[in-house]
């Protein structure tokens, strides 16, 4: 996932937007809402014209106080402080940031956006539909985002409220039982292919994927 904190928080949600677009999962918010979202689901951070933070320097310390990731920079003017940031960037096309972010991540060893598999699963963007032991899955492209967040927060289930706000986008947020429809459907299809859920429900936490590993258990 990509953290992508902008003053304007209608431009972050856009940014975000585009991202989705892309298959990859990304959340928009304000800076004093991002210190709190921020946790180590997330693969980067991209901070959307830096220069108008009030304290750009504290405020990038503090984000680095709670996780190991990159930091971005998107900016057309020159970035004050630029050595706070792993990349700048000037283009503000999102195929291009996410191209840049991916080629830093891989080369510093961070983990790759756009990269999600888990215990035989690969639901990545660069597929042409994700996978399950190389046997397709015939998810829709929500599906997928619904997946590729039960991917990144395994093992720790996530409620309905959390994938709403993280799997679909913000100007299309629908009912959150619609949610358990999802998981419903979704299970349907992979017991077409495996006799088995794909999903399970934890009483009072959320939904998180059925692995081998908790099969056993």
């Amino acid at each position: 996932m990509i953290l992508i904190i902008d003053r304007s928080k209608k431009d972050a949600v856009k940014m975000a937007e585009m991202l989705y677009y892309m298959g990859v999962l990304a959340y928009g918010t304000e800076p004093k809402e991002a210190l709190s979202e921020i946790s180590n689901i997330y693969h980067a951070v991209v901070i959307i014209n830096p220069n108008n933070l009030p304290d750009t320097v504290n405020y990038i310390h503090k984000i680095r106080s709670y996780v190991s990731i990159p930091i971005f920079a998107l900016s057309k003017d020159r970035v004050n402080s630029d050595f706070l940031f792993d990349g700048i960037f000037s283009n503000t096309y999102a195929s291009s940031v996410l191209n840049h972010i991916i080629d830093h991540c891989i080369k510093k060893g961070y983990y790759t956006p756009g990269i999600y598999r888990l215990a035989g699963f690969d639901a990545s963007i660069n597929l042409n539909t994700t996978v399950y032991m190389d046997k397709a899955l015939p998810f829709t492209k929500t599906e997928n985002m619904i997946l590729r967040i039960l991917i990144r927060s395994y093992p720790n289930p996530v409620n309905a409220k959390y994938i709403l706000r993280h799997a679909f986008r913000t100007s299309r947020i629908p009912d959150i039982s619609n949610i358990r429809t999802h998981i419903s459907i979704m299970n349907k299809k992979f017991r077409n292919i495996s006799n088995r859920n794909l999903i399970e429900p934890i009483f009072g936490q959320g939904y998180r994927i059925l692995t081998p590993e908790f099969m056993k258990n």
